[in-house]
């Protein structure tokens, strides 16, 4: 995207800001291309280039987002039970932010402002309610402040380290 930025036209910078995401393809790069697509996004808006496509922009980084974070095989189909199956808190995060973004170009379209407030007012529960089952968690596993708590349980990594070394031992002796 820095070639975008400092692409002097503006068919050269928006071509520049279209190849970069089309370069982000592979699935490691989800949060990179949704950035990318937002940036994008806000590019066209401050360019002034119509309002429903810098939209539709920050509608596909949604759908990108959700698709990396939501279960496929899930059949929820409301919004609050999409928003409370994600577990990952910097996925809520950008979805969040998607949110406002998407709300403060809508412009004077209350029903889209409203219903995007009430999805973010609930995704922040999300995530508050999230953190604090993490951190019970960590508590409760003796996990210290900073490290990554993951899907299997820290006690269950110490037992099959001790399995581990147990296992040396006698190979050792």
């Amino acid at each position: 995207n820095r070639v975008a930025r400092h692409s002097e036209g503006r068919c050269e910078q928006m071509t520049a800001y279209v190849n970069s995401i089309e370069v982000l393809n592979s699935g490691e790069n989800i949060e990179q291309k949704v950035d990318y697509i937002v940036e994008f996004a806000q590019w066209l808006f401050i360019n002034e280039l119509p309002r429903t496509e810098c939209m539709e922009q920050v509608m596909s980084a949604m759908a990108l987002m959700l698709s990396v974070s939501v279960d496929q095989s899930s059949k929820i189909t409301d919004v609050e039970g999409v928003l409370s199956s994600l577990t990952n808190i910097r996925h809520m995060d950008i979805l969040l932010r998607l949110l406002v973004i998407y709300s403060e170009m809508s412009g004077c379209d209350m029903d889209i402002f409203q219903r995007n407030c009430l999805s973010s007012v609930f995704l922040i529960q999300h995530i508050i309610q999230t953190s604090l089952s993490n951190a019970d968690r960590a508590v409760k596993e003796g996990i210290p402040p900073g490290e990554v708590i993951r899907k299997t349980s820290l006690k269950d990594s110490k037992k099959d380290n001790r399995k581990k070394n147990t296992v040396m031992e006698k190979k050792n002796s």
